[in-house]
């Protein structure tokens, strides 16, 4: 996957995030083809929330650390994210059930 598709795709997926849009599946050409390919779309995409207002990535969290979660993500193994400074409440916070995607 070239530069710029990479760039497309984290902007896609970023406009997708911003508009509360649930995407199924991207378009084919914005699509990782790879592992590889899907962090650096993630790598693209935080640079895209830093520059669109979301803050920079202020630490990294892992995901699907459970076989059911990879099972049903159709994952093979954890994987990992960045955690943006915009998503992080310090002393607690109370987010309404209707802002988040899919929670679970």
């Amino acid at each position: 996957m070239e530069q710029s598709a990479i760039e497309r795709a984290a902007a896609y997926f970023g406009a997708a995030r911003r508009s509360g849009r649930v995407v199924e599946r991207p378009p084919a050409d914005l699509a990782p083809g790879s592992e590889g390919e899907a962090y650096a779309i993630q790598a693209a995409l935080h640079r895209w929330f830093a520059a669109n207002g979301e803050g920079d990535q202020l630490g990294h969290k892992i995901g699907c650390t459970t076989a059911v979660q990879q099972q049903y993500l159709n994952i093979a193994r954890p994987c990992g994210g960045g955690m943006l400074r915009a998503n992080a409440f310090h002393g607690g916070a109370t987010i309404p059930l209707a802002e988040l995607r899919r929670p679970g």
